[in-house]
């Protein structure tokens, strides 16, 4: 049975099983997901996940106030087995709420727009995957997970509101080591793979480790120019959903985008966007809310919207966004720039050419200051061609100087930086952003 059918049988078995003083809302998790580990270039584990969660929420009325419970389990895709479970839970939860006292948070369903998103992907079989794609690993020290296949995504309630999410896409996150184990980290990912888009990617990793075992750079404390691959990007973006771009951390005086939202802009060249048409995730939220497909978020360094969730719009007397309740980017999106990213070394001249980043954290946040470490192979940049290896480094800097005063030009083209999380089960979501160049980069350490 297919995994959409399922979910509307269980809906509907539930909905039409619901007492008058009861409501419902459902919420799906699901994948069928080929997973594939390699070490040392050779493939040591390889499997199947078809694995499907569904989370009941029931709300009964207590006079005007609400009661609400939850309970989750996994499903068989047996359709008469998967039934009868679902009307056991129901009659576990109306125990629970038995126990339960008055929420005074809780809200009816909501009604609306039904949504459907369905996108198939091409991604090499299980035979061309094992056969074709990682035999181009041969003769290196390579190590990594490959995942793919369809992840779902789906949504309902008893106010007849239906939203389904499907997704097909592919993830290989892999590093590569010289023999005294200095390594270089790559993520190669998107909907429908591409050969050449690999080999290419593949070919300069190559290229950049061959230079790791050369002796390594250390640079003091300064300012220099810099460039930021698109996965330092995403990492800075990431920082975004912090406490940043959501209406309750402005409202709480917490958000460096305060300053924005008084006046202050950062660079004309910074266009940012929460877009779900690529895919990436889901546009509803957990209660059903659906977003808009597109919201600018920042245009043109000026603040045009905030994530704004059915919470704060209450509290604060604004327009909900469709934003879940953390307010945190699900989807976002930078407007290209003008720079070619296959002379973005040239373009730099002196300076760092930095491909990774982590342990980022605010060190500041009212000010947008983030503070963070280099990682894997960074290099020293001389004459427009990587010199040597850049020692750890850790740099301080703020968001208005990096998407601001200091930020030079962004790249040609967006990069799809995925999420690349598997605890309990493949992250949806991820970035398309592409690398910038900044002309004062500041390094502390």
């Amino acid at each position: 049975m297919k995994p959409q059918d399922l979910f509307q049988e269980l809906t509907k078995t539930l909905v039409n099983s619901l007492r008058v003083d009861e409501f419902l809302n459902l919420n799906l998790s699901g994948e069928k997901s080929q997973f594939t580990r390699f070490n040392h270039s050779k493939i040591r584990q390889t499997g199947a996940v078809d694995d499907f969660d569904l989370c009941l929420e029931l709300l009964k009325k207590s006079g005007t106030k609400l009661r609400k419970t939850n309970r989750s389990w996994s499903l068989t895709q047996n359709l008469e087995f998967d039934l009868q479970k679902a009307l056991f839970e129901l009659k576990e939860a109306r125990a629970d709420l038995e126990q339960l006292k008055d929420d005074p948070f809780a809200e009816e369903p909501l009604e609306g727009k039904n949504s459907t998103f369905i996108r198939k992907g091409q991604v090499p079989s299980l035979e061309n995957l094992h056969f074709e794609v990682l035999p181009r690993f041969q003769n290196l020290d390579a190590v990594g997970l490959w995942s793919s296949g369809p992840i779902y995504r789906a949504f309902s309630n008893s106010k007849n509101l239906l939203h389904w999410f499907e997704t097909e896409n592919f993830v290989c996150d892999y590093s590569l080591y010289t023999p005294d184990q200095k390594a270089i980290k790559r993520v190669h990912s998107g909907f429908e793979f591409n050969h050449e888009e690999f080999s290419r990617q593949l070919e300069n990793s190559k290229t950049a480790l061959s230079k790791l075992n050369q002796s390594g750079h250390r640079v003091k404390a300064g300012n220099y120019r810099a460039y930021l691959s698109s996965a330092c990007v995403h990492e800075l973006t990431n920082m975004l959903s912090w406490g940043c771009v959501g209406e309750a951390s402005i409202q709480n005086k917490e958000s460096p985008f305060l300053k924005l939202r008084e006046g202050q802009n950062l660079s004309e060249k910074f266009s940012l966007a929460e877009d779900f048409s690529s895919g990436l995730s889901p546009r509803f939220t957990g209660d059903g809310e659906l977003a808009p497909e597109s919201l600018k978020i920042i245009e043109k360094g000026k603040l045009k919207n905030t994530l704004v969730s059915r919470r704060s719009a209450r509290e604060y007397s604004c327009a909900s966004t469709g934003a879940t309740a953390s307010e945190g980017l699900r989807s976002p999106r930078f407007e290209p720039g003008t720079l070619d990213e296959s002379k973005a070394i040239e373009n730099l001249g002196e300076g760092l050419y930095l491909s990774n980043l982590h342990y980022l954290n605010w060190s500041d946040q009212a000010h947008g200051r983030i503070t963070g470490l280099s990682r894997y192979a960074c290099f020293w940049v001389e004459a427009g061609k990587l010199k040597a290896p850049l020692e750890t480094i850790r740099f301080d800097d703020t968001l208005f100087r990096l998407f601001g005063s200091e930020l030079e030009a962004l790249g040609s083209q967006n990069s799809l930086e995925a999420e690349t999380g598997t605890y309990e089960r493949r992250s949806l979501g991820g970035a398309l952003v592409p690398g910038i160049l900044c002309s004062n980069f500041q390094v502390v350490g």
